[in-house]
């Protein structure tokens, strides 16, 4: 039987979620591609990440569960709602019954059903306002803001299935160490400017776990195995670090760690060192 670290994950907005959010991180021009998601909501990068920081200094100084990382794909999943509705409501509302229930179908109704959550019937609904409509018993008007009122409730129902998405998301993109590292990157200009050096702290069990877990037990460096599990030469002790170090920006937020062996760890340095996503093929 399986005990309570197994989660059942669906992934399928995930995917979308994820590689939106990579696109933007990983991109050159990465403000610019985060300015087209936050523009509906009057929100500058910069403002954004200063706020993330400020608001989650908690997260900034000790490793929590609920990551900035969670924080972020949330506020984007968010925004990305918001944004649906928003459109919607000011640009593309039809009176064209089919129209409505094919807009609604694709961006929330769908969701809803994938994840199993009770919604109204909404055919019936629909047609129960355009029957209004088309008997004058309610004027364009009116009828326009009942169909607004249940794309409303419909989209507020998606807070029933954040989380989910929020940890399916967050799952694929703690695997992807060059996005982990392009993020906390971005995060350590605002993290100097808004507190200054972090202080090291001591690592719950939970994290080393989870990292030795994430990176298969091998320096993220080198590649030596370290689990001991497929070796019999010397052993490396070993270390969880920073990949953004505390003295550049970093953070000890769990995305900004990662497994290395002694050797690789306490070497002399120059530059921090983006790691490169590595597996070892199957055959």
């Amino acid at each position: 039987m399986y005990d309570s670290t197994f989660k059942q994950l669906r992934m399928k907005y995930a995917y979308n979620l994820a590689s939106q959010i990579s696109e933007v991180i990983n991109s050159e021009d990465w403000d610019e591609r985060l300015q087209k998601i936050l523009w509906p909501h009057s929100v500058e990068p910069d403002n954004y990440f200063s706020e993330l920081i400020t608001e989650n200094i908690e997260k900034v100084n000790e490793p929590t569960k609920e990551t900035l990382l969670h924080v972020l794909i949330r506020d984007i999943f968010n925004m990305e709602i918001g944004a649906r509705l928003y459109h919607f409501n000011d640009e593309i509302y039809s009176e064209d019954t089919d129209f409505v229930e094919e807009f609604l179908e694709e961006n929330f109704i769908n969701i809803l059903q994938f994840y199993n959550v009770a919604i109204p019937d909404y055919h019936e609904i629909l047609e129960r306002i355009n029957n209004d409509y088309e008997n004058d018993s309610i004027n364009e008007d009116e009828y326009e803001k009942k169909i607004k009122e249940f794309a409303e409730e419909l989209s507020s129902l998606i807070d029933l299935v954040e989380d989910n998405i929020v940890n399916e998301t967050f799952y694929l993109l703690y695997y992807d160490k060059p996005f982990l590292f392009e993020f906390n990157n971005i995060l350590s200009s605002y993290v100097e400017e808004q507190i200054g050096v972090v202080a090291r702290c001591s690592l719950p069990e939970w994290l080393k776990r989870a990292v030795i877990f994430r990176d298969y037990g091998k320096c993220q460096e080198c590649g030596w195995d370290l689990s001991g599990a497929y070796r019999r030469l010397e052993d490396r002790e070993r270390h969880l670090d920073h990949m953004i170090p505390l003295i550049k920006g970093g953070t000890n937020d769990p995305t900004n760690f990662q497994l290395l062996c002694s050797v690789c760890n306490l070497e002399d340095k120059t530059e921090v060192i983006k790691p490169e996503y590595r597996i070892q093929t199957h055959w």
